[in-house]
């Protein structure tokens, strides 16, 4: 939603309040639908002011309403808070075998993981289409085409293998999974306009997979060493990559010293020589917590696997 809304109503927004518009040139099939939704926004707003005792009279009905269906409304002190974690509870009858809790638990991670991989195509495929067609298309109607193509195609890829992908997700290759954390930290790159801080979130599920396929080996403390090391080795370098080209933008910018002043409201003139220094600083930092947290993570999730093999 975040990138259709990015790559559709926000320039046109950007065009319509800034920008002004050339003579000659023809319109869009979706300038011109936003333009008939913009016109009925005007019309309904014109529409409400010259009836605004209506408008409040129907307020206060809404009110009234709201104070006579209170009652009857479940409420609490404190409402449960949303700490942005998601736990899931499986209970099951005791006696239950380790085969059949794998089995529950694989039925409860599988929507997860169609998400996970089933998000991959599709927008990789409108990516392709959109960037791709910019080399050799100039109509912004067959840019618009090609790259709803590529998500077709996405889609139609995931129809086809995604329920294989699922049902085969432990055997995935070490590479494949690469792959998709590749995919990932690029999306993120690039979501986040360049800033390397929340790329360390994607930590989280990398020590998660990792974790979790060795738990379904047998168990080896070197060889185990050996591969969650060798994870914490390439999520960091995919970092170091990411942090690398967010510190070439800044440093080839102009502007990055005067927006690091207003952005943070200091009160002292920031240099380059200040922008320097927090690259320096903060790549290291962010590279150090990525190490530690794949690290930590990956075996928290094999010793729990581990511990408790009936409560997987």
């Amino acid at each position: 939603v975040s990138l259709a809304m990015a790559v559709t109503v926000t320039p046109m927004l950007t065009a319509l309040l800034l920008g002004k518009e050339q003579e000659g040139l023809s319109k869009s099939r979706f300038a011109r639908f936003f333009e008939q939704v913009t016109d009925f926004y005007v019309r309904v707003l014109d529409l409400t002011l010259k009836r605004k005792w209506f408008v409040v009279g129907g307020f206060a009905l809404v009110g009234a309403a709201a104070v006579v269906f209170l009652p009857f409304v479940g409420s609490e002190f404190l409402p449960a808070m949303d700490d942005g974690r998601i736990m899931v509870k499986v209970r099951l009858p005791t006696g239950t075998s380790v085969e059949q809790t794998d089995l529950v638990l694989r039925k409860l991670e599988a929507p997860v993981l169609a998400l996970a991989l089933g998000a991959v195509p599709p927008i990789a495929g409108f990516l392709a289409g959109w960037w791709g067609s910019l080399v050799w298309l100039s109509s912004e109607t067959w840019i618009a085409r090609s790259a709803f193509a590529g998500l077709g195609t996405g889609l139609v890829v995931d129809v086809i293998f995604l329920k294989k992908w699922v049902r085969r997700r432990q055997a995935l290759s070490w590479v494949a999974w690469l792959g998709i954390f590749l995919f990932y930290s690029v999306g993120m790159f690039g979501f986040f306009m360049g800033v390397p801080v929340f790329n360390v979130a994607l930590s989280l599920p990398a020590g998660l997979v990792v974790g979790g396929k060795l738990a379904l080996l047998a168990r080896d403390a070197d060889r185990d060493r050996r591969i969650v090391w060798r994870a914490c080795l390439c999520t960091t370098a995919m970092l170091a990559v990411v942090c690398a080209a967010s510190a070439t933008i800044a440093l080839l910018s102009r502007s990055t010293a005067t927006e690091l002043q207003h952005m943070l409201h200091l009160g002292f003139v920031v240099t380059p020589a200040h922008v320097v220094g927090l690259i320096v600083v903060g790549g290291v930092a962010l590279l150090t917590l990525q190490w530690v947290l794949t690290e930590r993570i990956a075996r928290w999730t094999l010793r729990g696997w581990q511990l408790f093999p009936t409560d997987r």
